[in-house]
């Protein structure tokens, strides 16, 4: 199980927005795609916390994540799955888990998860000041977004950098937009 605290702005941005900034910041990049399937439960606890909870697909990998806030930040909280276990939490069944035991903690069993939503971003990612920055194209229940992300070391100087960044392209970076997990999960209840 690995941990990591993640302090990112992000802000959602139209398909202009989105082919200027790959074009001018991401051209010698390669992209990949990953597919996000996002984890309720029934007595709404992670909600009530606050906490989110997601298995990523991505490069033949199953990667299990728990995101607790903390302040402006998040500790986001990783353990890769095997198929086998992957199937086991697709079917309710007990298995070990570094993150089903930090879920016991607030009443959350495995018996209570379901996968709710999911949501499949193409990514474009490269370093920048000392932060990633990531570009991505989302879809999800018909839907097609776009959104540019940085990744800091710290909150004070990932903001000035990211409003830099958008300051060309005339975005105003005030608060970040509501995550992947909230706006997959909303336009799932439309």
């Amino acid at each position: 199980m690995e941990t990591n605290l993640e302090i990112e702005f992000k802000c959602l941005i139209n398909a202009q927005q989105y082919n200027q900034i790959k074009d001018d910041l991401f051209s010698d990049s390669q992209g990949f795609t990953q597919t996000n399937e996002y984890l309720i439960d029934k007595k709404q606890l992670l909600k009530k916390h606050r906490w989110s909870l997601r298995v990523r697909h991505i490069h033949n990998q199953l990667e299990f994540t728990l995101k607790k806030p903390e302040g402006f930040s998040k500790l986001e909280i990783n353990e890769q799955l095997t198929p086998i276990q992957y199937q086991q939490l697709c079917r309710q069944e007990k298995f070990e888990s570094g993150i089903l035991q930090e879920l016991k903690q607030i009443d959350i069993s495995i018996e209570d998860l379901t996968i709710a939503t999911s949501l499949t971003t193409t990514r474009l990612e490269k370093s920048y000041r000392q932060g990633l920055l990531c570009l991505d194209l989302n879809t999800y229940q018909n839907l097609t977004d776009y959104e540019i992300e940085y990744e800091a070391l710290n909150e004070k100087e990932g903001r000035e950098i990211f409003k830099e960044l958008l300051a060309p392209y005339q975005i105003i970076y005030q608060a970040n937009c509501l995550g992947k997990m909230a706006r997959a999960l909303n336009a799932s209840t439309i």
